[in-house]
């Protein structure tokens, strides 16, 4: 089982910051990477749904473990070698298996509740673990991407 590390939530602008060159790659901290960038889309789409106008729901869809992402692509051979043979495994999550889902969300009746952040996995909403609700960070994330995106002359 690929087992991914908890997140190492920081303030947005240093998690924006690059690593530096001397500093080693490693699968812990890409997992950390991996992590938070997941907790920063329920961040998001948290503090979306207080700033969109009535009538508009915001939820997060996550297709599942999807191998063939590039998520191993840093990995030793024998590891893309495992997870191209696991992505042909019945029930493993592919764009062509998860694109329906992901429509069905959008345009089927059974999802019309969805709001607030909601958080879908495959076919099954989910609870979320009460660190992924924090109003504090989430307009954090929301103003440091403003402040990045205005250093960088973009707009959000």
């Amino acid at each position: 089982m690929l087992r991914v590390p908890p997140a190492d939530w920081r303030d947005p602008i240093e998690l924006a910051r690059p690593t530096a060159p001397d500093v080693p790659t490693t699968i812990e901290r890409g997992g950390i990477a991996y992590s938070n960038s997941k907790l920063a889309i329920i961040y998001y789409a948290h503090e979306l749904q207080r700033r969109a106008p009535a009538g508009i729901n915001v939820s997060v869809f996550e297709p599942g473990f999807m191998p063939g992402t590039g998520i191993t692509r840093d990995q030793r051979p024998a590891i893309q070698r495992t997870m191209r043979l696991i992505a042909r495994i019945p029930g493993v999550s592919t764009p062509t298996r998860s694109g329906p889902m992901l429509a069905s969300i959008l345009l089927d009746d059974r999802w019309a509740h969805l709001r607030d952040g909601a958080f879908v996995v495959k076919d099954k909403e989910r609870e979320v673990k009460p660190f992924a609700n924090d109003p504090e960070r989430e307009a954090r994330l929301w103003d440091a991407t403003a402040e990045l995106l205005h250093s960088s002359g973009g707009t959000l």
